[in-house]
């Protein structure tokens, strides 16, 4: 019989993991919002490698992933939905994180093709809505 082993997602966490760094350049919530994290002392994972850093975060049960394109969309993510975005969404909102486009619960996105790309942030549920928060006051100034 094998065992069965639960993984949990605190709900705030102290690492961070901000993938298409260049687009910081460009847009200023993400800058803010990488900046608030760096500024707070939290810990920087950057592997370049979207699966290796969420692993991370499922394995020290708490962090955020990003990936956030620029505005307008200069540097947009390489991320695709069908293949890499959802499925590990997926996941991290069973194992008790969120999972965003920046807008809205990345799960309720609309798939409109295969090569269809997205931006992504996932992990600790507070960390999220932080980041949100900090990409949202962008948008309406």
């Amino acid at each position: 019989m094998t065992q069965r082993t639960n993984i949990k997602i605190k709900a705030n966490g102290t690492i961070f993991s901000p993938g298409n760094s260049r687009a910081v350049a460009a847009n200023k919530g993400y800058d803010r919002c990488v900046d608030f994290w760096a500024k707070s002392g939290y810990t920087l994972r950057y592997s370049g490698c979207m699966a290796a850093d969420c692993y991370h975060i499922f394995i020290k049960g708490q962090g955020i992933f990003s990936s956030v394109s620029a505005v307008p969309p200069k540097y947009n993510p390489k991320l695709r939905v069908l293949y890499e975005c959802l499925p590990i969404g997926f996941l991290i909102v069973k194992a008790g994180g969120m999972a965003s486009d920046g807008v809205k619960d990345l799960l309720d996105l609309r798939v409109t093709g295969y090569t269809q790309r997205c931006d992504i942030i996932i992990g600790s549920s507070q960390m999220v809505e932080q980041a949100d928060k900090f990409l949202a006051e962008d948008r309406a100034s």
